[in-house]
């Protein structure tokens, strides 16, 4: 009984390791090892002496518990994995896509950001992890000077590759 309540658990859990087109799909093989842990735990249960009572008020407690796991991931909300990607998008279109080579964790590309955010012409930098883009917004009234873009990139020790078309 233990089994399945367990791999009831770990099938349904399983949709959020960027599975979610099939998460109708672990919900239902979700309820249904629950069903089987319920129908073998209060159906087909024997209780011949005490230590078997023990463990069947441990099962159906972990049971319960289970299936009010399954029932509270089922009502939170539900958002899509890639949700934040579309929103991502929709603000690099505003900037200058520039590359920079050296980068190699995430201190990196703070660092580059925070040094073209004390330019005077710079309003804002995004970064975008899956093109490895810096897009840079440039003030109203102010020109795109690559010159000073490059000179600000290479003065923190990074090498600026230029423009990506």
């Amino acid at each position: 009984m233990l089994y399945s309540t367990s791999l009831s658990l770990s099938v349904f859990s399983a949709y959020m390791i960027k599975l979610e087109f099939l998460r109708p799909l672990f919900l239902l093989l979700a309820f249904g090892f629950l069903g089987y842990g319920y129908f073998k735990l209060f159906v087909k249960s024997k209780i011949c002496c005490e230590k078997d009572k023990l463990k069947l008020m441990f099962n159906r407690i972990f049971l319960i518990l289970a299936t009010i796991f399954v029932v509270y991931i089922i009502i939170m909300d539900y958002k899509p994995l890639n949700a934040q990607t579309k929103l991502i998008k929709v603000e690099q279109n505003n900037g200058y896509p520039i590359s920079v080579g050296g980068i190699s964790c995430a201190d990196c590309i703070e660092h580059i950001k925070n040094e073209l955010m004390k330019l005077e012409e710079v309003k804002d930098v995004h970064y975008d992890a899956k093109n490895s883009v810096f897009y840079v917004v440039i003030k109203e009234g102010f020109k795109f000077d690559e010159k000073r873009i490059k000179f600000a990139i290479e003065r923190i020790g990074y090498k600026y590759k230029g423009l990506v078309k």
